[in-house]
Protein backbone atom coordinates (compact mmCIF):
# COMPACT_ATOMS: atom_id res chain seq x y z
CA UNK A 1 0.00 0.00 0.00
CA UNK A 2 1.36 3.54 -0.66
CA UNK A 3 2.20 6.18 1.61
CA UNK A 4 -0.57 8.23 2.37
CA UNK A 5 0.83 11.80 0.69
CA UNK A 6 2.52 9.62 -1.71
CA UNK A 7 2.97 10.28 -5.39
CA UNK A 8 1.94 7.08 -6.09
CA UNK A 9 -0.88 7.89 -3.78
CA UNK A 10 -2.04 10.83 -5.23
CA UNK A 11 -2.14 8.92 -8.71
CA UNK A 12 -4.30 6.50 -7.15
CA UNK A 13 -6.82 9.10 -5.81
CA UNK A 14 -7.07 10.61 -8.91
CA UNK A 15 -7.99 8.07 -10.55
CA UNK A 16 -11.11 7.63 -8.49
CA UNK A 17 -12.82 10.23 -9.71
CA UNK A 18 -14.28 10.92 -12.54
CA UNK A 19 -12.03 13.66 -14.02
CA UNK A 20 -9.32 11.87 -13.68
CA UNK A 21 -7.07 14.27 -11.72
CA UNK A 22 -7.17 15.58 -8.29
CA UNK A 23 -8.70 18.92 -7.24
CA UNK A 24 -6.84 22.25 -7.27
CA UNK A 25 -7.47 25.57 -4.50
CA UNK A 26 -9.10 26.99 -7.93
CA UNK A 27 -11.63 24.56 -8.45
CA UNK A 28 -13.11 24.82 -5.37
CA UNK A 29 -12.86 28.72 -5.92
CA UNK A 30 -14.22 28.77 -9.31
CA UNK A 31 -17.36 27.50 -7.57
CA UNK A 32 -17.10 30.52 -4.64
CA UNK A 33 -16.75 32.91 -6.93
CA UNK A 34 -20.29 31.53 -8.69
CA UNK A 35 -22.09 31.48 -5.51
CA UNK A 36 -20.97 34.85 -5.08
CA UNK A 37 -21.67 36.05 -8.40
CA UNK A 38 -25.13 37.30 -9.70
CA UNK A 39 -25.41 33.91 -12.23
CA UNK A 40 -26.72 32.18 -8.95
CA UNK A 41 -30.01 34.65 -8.72
CA UNK A 42 -32.11 32.30 -10.15
CA UNK A 43 -30.90 28.66 -8.71
CA UNK A 44 -32.31 27.85 -5.32
CA UNK A 45 -31.66 24.42 -2.62
CA UNK A 46 -28.88 23.07 -4.37
CA UNK A 47 -25.74 21.20 -3.41
CA UNK A 48 -22.92 21.76 -5.00
CA UNK A 49 -20.25 18.82 -4.73
CA UNK A 50 -16.76 20.07 -5.99
CA UNK A 51 -15.37 16.52 -5.98
CA UNK A 52 -14.51 15.77 -9.52
CA UNK A 53 -16.91 13.27 -9.64
CA UNK A 54 -15.66 11.14 -6.99
CA UNK A 55 -19.09 10.92 -5.21
CA UNK A 56 -20.62 9.73 -8.59
CA UNK A 57 -17.99 6.61 -8.38
CA UNK A 58 -18.85 5.66 -4.93
CA UNK A 59 -15.35 6.56 -3.91
CA UNK A 60 -12.89 4.00 -2.45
Amino acid sequence: MAEPHSEEAARARAAETSLDRLGTPDDLGNVAVFLASDLILYVTAEAILVDGGWGNTGGP
